[in-house]
């Protein structure tokens, strides 16, 4: 753990600034946060608050709103921070080059709990996926990303069992296909003394092979990266008491109880049309939206968990290839760049909302 510590002198800032008003175009798009001097990278809710990680110069903040928009609370880094992510028990993390920031939040205020390297928060936070007061749920995927474990360890007794098995057969089959030949290749072109996979030193990632650089070498373990092994869409929930997961292999949606006990079965379709990007996107209220997107222009789907059937959609208006999609009471939240001065590539972000649609 010491490894894992890090001392550093953190700038923190209270204070109450005014934002600009919040416009509101012809569509009913609002923007929600844009200062031209100012670059945003990401955003995030917590209870009543709107996190914001910017850029000022070469100085990285987080910033911390009320939904007046007033700044509330402040705090500044020397150093470059690249994301926000949320974990199974609602705490909030920053990520930064090596690093990863555990914040403290209150109301008015923004401190820092903890930090870890990448690789301990990946193997210790982010394959916890849901976190109830009975149990937490963890997720594994293997064989090529093409077979996904849900499995549930009880809080109290520590028990372990599978919640959910996924395993797409053939997908796994047609990638491990693409796998041996990219193997073979470097097998072929190493000396068994210098072979890792032989030695038992390999880490697994088929890039860290020094196999002869050619265009069908390159395409070969591009199209096994980005397509072949590219993970099963089932990603999981926990709402309103309900842990919810969307398995989109078996086409089918299902409930249980915080407990882990199974409620309901439900049949889907609405992942066969064309177009869906693979998304599912919950707000914190127990709704349900599949993106889409068609023609430069995102669409959200909204899924009754009940019926399986779509029951609204909402088309974001104004921009094309929306960054950074949320849904939090009953509007759309998204981040898009507008190129200011393209020929010196100078660009600007801003945060919008829009409402969402309740009809289809």
């Amino acid at each position: 753990r010491k490894s894992d510590t890090i001392f550093v002198n953190i700038s923190m800032v209270r204070r109450t600034m005014q934002l600009d008003a919040i416009s509101i175009n012809a569509s009913g798009i609002e923007s929600v946060f844009y200062r031209p001097e100012i670059k945003l990278i990401d955003y995030e809710f917590w209870m009543n608050r709107l996190l914001l990680l910017l850029k000022v110069d070469k100085n990285y903040s987080i910033r911390m709103l009320d939904f007046d928009y007033n700044t509330v609370a402040q705090l500044e880094f020397p150093w470059k921070l690249d994301k926000f992510y949320r974990n199974a028990f609602g705490g909030i993390h920053v990520f930064a080059e090596d690093t990863v920031y555990q914040l403290y939040l209150k109301p008015d205020d923004i401190e820092l709990l903890d930090v870890a390297s990448k690789s301990r928060f990946a193997n210790i936070v982010e394959n916890c996926v849901v976190a109830t007061d009975s149990l937490l749920v963890f997720s594994e995927l293997v064989n090529h990303n093409k077979e996904q474990l849900y499995f549930s360890v009880d809080r109290n007794t520590n028990q372990k069992q599978v919640l959910h098995h996924i395993y797409n057969e053939i997908a796994a089959k047609y990638a491990q296909e693409y796998f041996n030949q990219i193997v073979s290749i470097y097998s072929a072109n190493v000396p068994m003394f210098l072979n890792e996979i032989y030695n038992g030193t390999w880490d697994g990632n088929v890039n860290s092979l020094k196999i002869p650089f050619t265009r069908d070498n390159f395409e070969l373990i591009l199209w096994y990266e980005k397509v072949v092994s590219k993970p099963i869409s089932a990603p999981i929930f926990e709402s309103n008491n309900e842990i919810v997961l969307f398995d989109h292999v078996n086409d089918s949606l299902f409930r249980y109880n915080v407990c882990g006990e199974r409620l309901a079965a439900v049949p889907i379709s609405y992942h066969k049309q064309r177009k869906w990007n693979n998304k599912i996107i919950s707000d914190h209220n127990g709704h349900y939206f599949a993106v889409f997107e068609k023609e430069s222009i995102t669409y959200l789907k909204q899924i009754d968990i009940n019926s399986g059937e779509v029951i609204s959609t909402t088309k974001i208006e104004k921009h094309t290839f929306p960054q950074k999609i949320k849904v939090r009471d009953g509007y759309v939240y998204y981040m898009d760049t507008d190129w200011i001065y393209p020929n010196i590539h100078k660009y600007r972000t801003q945060l919008y909302r829009q409402k969402i649609n309740e009809q289809l």
